[in-house]
Formats: structure tokens, C-alpha cells, sequence
């Protein structure tokens, strides 16, 4: 059942200060938040459970779902690129119950709303990808492998999972994990952004249409959203920069 129907708004507070805090990098409040979000409501899916069978594999109102909401386009028409897709290994079960791969056209099918309109609420799943984000960031490795683990272990066919152990970079690890775990989402923007303060983190988009190409710099000012025309014009403030 989801959080937002037997918690009420304290809980709710607790995960949007969790979001607050790990945009605005303050590691140890996320991580607190993240702790007490998960006291209320922990619950994992089982991917083994899940029958891949199924046009859109994931219940409405899952286990995991904490606060429900969706947004568009439909997933029927977003395209996996075979790059991405083939970063998911064999026995990874996300492979299976994300993407549909039929003729060489891969598309997503993973959102927890059962049907091709795009999850971007809340779940588990990334509560416990912040808490293991966290970990790392405040020095305690070992915990933060053990909490992606715990959660990992979720997400492939029993008995096939590797444990990370004594990662060369644990944060890496996560940040890679929560690419390919909370995807069309609503997240990769503000994700895009915060990293990009990091230069071992940055990224440079880039896009190909029609014979031009095009290039999202790291921190460029096309990531300001724009202030609503009606705000500029009751306040007469400076619109961002685009």
C-alpha cells in the first residue's frame, strides 16, 4: 500500500526534504530523511516475482510505491538505445521487465503505473538508491555497498547476483545503478544538474536531428528554467538566462 495513503503528510515531508537536501548536496540530512522514510515504508518488489509475460509487467499501487503520480509522453513511443540496453547484463531481470526488444526496436515498458503512461512519483526503489548515494558521500563505503546490494539483490534472477565488495569507487557504482534503475522517471534532469557541479561527474549531451548536431554543455544556462511570464510581469524580475 502506498506511504501517502497510511502515513499522512509527515512522512510525505520527510521524503521531499530528502529530495531538498540531496539537490542541494547536504549529504547527512539526505541520508537522515532517507532513514526515516524508509522506518515507515521499506518494501521491495522481488523482480522474480514479476511476470514478464505481461505487456506492462508492474501493478498500479505496488509495494514500492510511497506517492503516486505520472506524467507524459507514453512509453510506448520512447526508444531504448541498444547501448543502453546492453549495460543491463543477462541475468540482471530489469533487462526483461524494463524494455520490451522486438525486431531491434527496443522501448520502455517499466513504469509502475501498469500501463504506458510514465511513473513519477515516489518509490522504494530510489529511496533506497539516496540512502546508499548518501552513505558513500559521507565516508561509510562499506554500508553503502551493502544497502545497494540488499536492494540489487532484488533486482536479479536468485542466486545469479554478484555482490559489489570493496569497490575502487562505490559512489560511481551507485550513481550508475540509480541511472539504470529509475529511469523515465523525472529525475535525470535534476540528477544531470547536480552532478555537473562535480567534474568527475559531468556530462555532455548531445543530440543528432535532421543532419545537425546539437550539444548540452555541463552547467550551461540553458538548464535555468525559465520564471513564469506572469511572475515577470507582476514582479519586473530579470528572467534566467536561456
Amino acid at each position: 500500500m502506498a506511504l501517502c495513503l497510511i502515513s499522512g503528510l509527515p512522512a510525505q515531508a520527510r521524503v521531499l526534504l530528502e529530495f531538498l537536501h540531496l539537490q542541494m548536496g547536504n549529504f547527512e540530512e539526505a541520508e537522515k530523511h532517507a532513514n526515516a522514510a524508509l522506518s515507515i515504508q521499506s518494501d521491495l518488489l522481488d523482480f522474480n516475482n514479476i511476470n514478464s509475460d505481461n505487456a506492462y509487467p508492474f501493478d498500479l499501487l505496488n509495494d514500492e510505491v510511497v506517492f503516486h503520480s505520472t506524467m507524459y509522453p507514453f512509453s510506448q513511443y520512447i526508444k531504448i538505445s541498444p547501448e543502453f540496453y546492453d549495460t543491463y547484463q543477462t541475468n540482471d531481470l530489469r533487462k526483461d521487465l524494463f524494455f520490451s526488444n522486438e525486431e531491434s526496436l527496443i522501448l520502455f515498458r517499466g513504469s509502475y503505473d501498469a500501463n504506458i503512461t510514465l511513473f513519477a512519483g515516489i518509490a522504494t526503489d530510489e529511496l533506497y538508491l539516496i540512502k546508499a548515494e548518501c552513505e558513500a558521500r559521507n565516508n561509510r563505503e562499506d554500508q553503502a555497498l551493502s544497502t545497494l546490494n540488499s536492494f540489487l539483490e532484488t533486482r536479479w534472477t536468485t542466486g545469479a547476483f554478484v555482490p559489489y565488495t570493496q569497490s575502487e569507487n562505490a559512489l560511481d557504482d551507485i550513481l550508475k545503478e540509480r541511472r539504470k534503475s529509475l529511469l523515465f522517471r523525472g529525475l535525470r534532469w535534476m540528477d544531470l544538474k547536480r552532478l555537473n557541479l562535480e567534474n568527475v561527474h559531468t556530462t555532455t549531451l548531445e543530440r543528432n536531428l535532421l543532419g545537425e548536431s546539437y550539444q548540452l554543455e555541463p552547467n550551461s544556462p540553458k538548464y535555468a528554467f525559465p520564471i513564469p511570464d506572469d511572475v515577470i510581469s507582476m514582479s519586473g524580475i530579470q528572467q534566467n538566462v536561456r
